[in-house]
């Protein structure tokens, strides 16, 4: 894992600076499981798998911001910055049972019975996603008692189909300090009073990794339930197709939320 990071201040321009930032992570990761034949899931004389992955993520960001203050009243604060995220995995799968002979004969099609047969699986994948967003966000407070906050993200990503992949996402936010009126200033029973405001979108992308087109899971085994190759227990390869909805996009959560903090003495 790995960061770089800058930020840089405009001689002469002192209320915009410049912040850049690139992070990378590099990870792997396996298990291995040993099934127990008593369990429900376990093979008749019990099994064991193993599964890897690997993947990496590089997250790059870039974004300016510009602070002013106007006649000691006005206080504005706005940023707006770039951020792209590309992930790519990879790994494989492999899944073992054992049969001991207990049985030593054989069927009417001359097969042997199921406790001779050693039954085995493989798998393997791999991948990429990208996100890519744009975003900014304008602070204004009057007086340091009226504050106004807008914020706003325009996201693309990868795991969604040509026509779904970009979603807006704005939000707004209003909070009045009472607490500062005249007519509550000298209020020593109220120690602070201040109401808030919100509304505001967000996305959410994390439903599947490439379930928005079709696929095929190709699988080399011998445990099928019926002849591969025209020989029962033969290894065999199989491509299952995957379940899939080309309609996929963004789920979107609207929030709204009204707040009173009120505090005495």
């Amino acid at each position: 894992m790995g960061n770089v990071e800058a930020d840089y201040k405009i001689h002469g321009f002192e209320d915009l600076h410049l912040h850049a930032n690139i992070a990378g992570e590099y990870s792997t990761g396996g298990e291995y499981n040993t099934n127990n034949p008593q369990s429900t899931y376990g093979f008749y004389y019990g099994g064991n798998s193993e599964n890897k992955e690997k993947k990496y993520n590089v997250v790059a960001t870039a974004y300016a911001q510009y602070t002013k203050d106007f006649n000691k009243a006005n206080h504005f604060d706005i940023m707006a910055g770039y951020e792209y995220s590309h992930m790519k995995y990879w790994g494989d799968q492999w899944s073992k049972s054992m049969y001991p002979s207990t049985n030593e004969g054989k069927n009417d099609k001359g097969e042997p019975l199921a406790g001779t047969v050693k039954s085995y699986d493989t798998s393997n994948w791999k991948g990429q996603t990208y996100l890519v967003s744009w975003y900014g966000r304008a602070n204004y407070s009057l007086l340091d008692r009226y504050l106004l906050t807008f914020t706003a993200r325009y996201d693309g990503s990868s795991r969604f189909a040509d026509g779904h992949r970009w979603g807006f996402f704005p939000s707004a936010a209003f909070a009045w300090r009472i607490k500062d009126e005249k007519f509550l200033k000298d209020v020593d029973a109220i120690s602070d009073l201040k109401l808030r405001l919100g509304w505001g979108k967000t996305g959410q992308q994390d439903t599947g990794r490439e379930y928005y087109t079709a696929t095929y899971k190709k699988s080399t085994s011998n445990h099928f339930l019926y002849p591969i190759g025209g020989i029962a227990n033969n290894p065999g390869i199989l491509y299952r197709p995957l379940a899939y909805n080309d309609e996929l996009t963004w789920e979107t959560t609207t929030t709204w939320n009204v707040g009173l903090d009120y505090g005495m003495f």
